[in-house]
């Protein structure tokens, strides 16, 4: 906060950006709350601090190296496939094979980079190198269609390229099949989970739910730190020092749960008039102003006429 010279400064001094850099701790604590998926990525970095052990340790570098070198690859197969794509579009048949040849040079090399490093198996820690099963059905296609119009690719002829497209074939379906089975099964398990949130979602009225998802919108800081900023002059809090910091987070953080408690309770009587089987419009018109009045930041004098 450029423009602070002490930590006296009232709160009610600060604008604009200052203002909120002063509540980008709480706003952060605010995704916290609203949106699971940070919850979950935390966990997630937790568990990675968890590696303090050289083993743990040493499979973790090696895990990232794995990914690493096959990113690599991936990119060298991709430039050799560009080039020789380019080569034969432009009647040059026998450079692109020659671009080919390269990217085959290319994978052999990582095969022998497994044997040195001594790597075997799919999924334990120290697993294989691989080059992408995609990419080689790609290349030994491409190879047996240059092949069948009689030029040569070096170092490899029909038989052992259709042996290798087969190959290919096959791990890709297996990998494809296996990835969608677990996918299946996690979507399968979590399923239960969620079944109490979707029979909430299934109950509301629509427009309810397009509020809340309004307000658990990320882009909508402006309207959380002028929430905030409201609530401090309201409450006749405007001269709080910045240095009490721990004093406005425990303020704030008792004000946001007091949004929740309200917001809670006016879906809930939401359903309960919707379970009447109020369906016309103008029940849904009248509810809307009700509701709008309450949250009304002027304390709805102007919407109660």
């Amino acid at each position: 906060m450029p423009y602070l010279h002490n930590l006296n400064t009232p709160i009610s001094s600060l604008h604009g950006k200052d203002f909120e850099k002063l509540l980008e701790p709480l706003q952060m604590l605010r995704k916290f709350i609203v949106f699971p998926s940070l919850r979950f990525q935390e966990s997630k970095l937790q568990s990675k601090a968890n590696i303090n052990t050289e083993e743990s340790l040493q499979e973790e570098l090696f895990r990232i190296s794995t990914q690493q070198v096959e990113v690599h690859q991936r990119n060298i197969l991709m430039y050799y496939c560009g080039l020789a794509g380019l080569e034969w579009l432009c009647g040059n048949e026998a450079n692109a094979a020659k671009y080919y040849s390269s990217a085959i040079t290319a994978m052999k090399e990582l095969d022998q980079m497994n044997n040195k490093l001594g790597l075997k198996g799919s999924r334990c820690a120290y697993r294989l190198l691989r080059s992408d099963r995609l990419q080689q059905i790609h290349i030994f296609s491409a190879i047996l269609d240059l092949q069948k119009d009689g030029i040569e690719v070096r170092d490899i002829n029909p038989e052992e390229a259709e042996a290798q497209l087969n190959l290919a074939l096959t791990g890709y379906t297996e990998q494809t099949v296996s990835n969608l089975t677990q996918t299946y099964v996690t979507v399968d398990e979590s399923f239960p989970k969620y079944q109490a949130t979707l029979s909430k979602v299934k109950s509301s009225i629509g427009w309810l739910c397009e509020a809340i998802n309004l307000v658990n919108n990320v882009g909508q800081q402006h309207l959380f730190i002028d929430a905030i900023r409201t609530a401090i002059e309201n409450s006749g809090l405007p001269n709080v020092p910045i240095s009490s910091l721990l004093g406005l987070n425990l303020y704030v953080v008792k004000r946001w749960d007091e949004l929740i408690d309200c917001a809670q309770k006016v879906l809930s009587e939401t359903k309960k008039i919707a379970m009447n089987n109020i369906v016309e419009k103008k029940w849904n018109f009248i509810l809307e102003a009700i509701i709008a009045c309450h949250f009304s930041p002027n304390d709805g004098k102007s919407l109660k006429k």
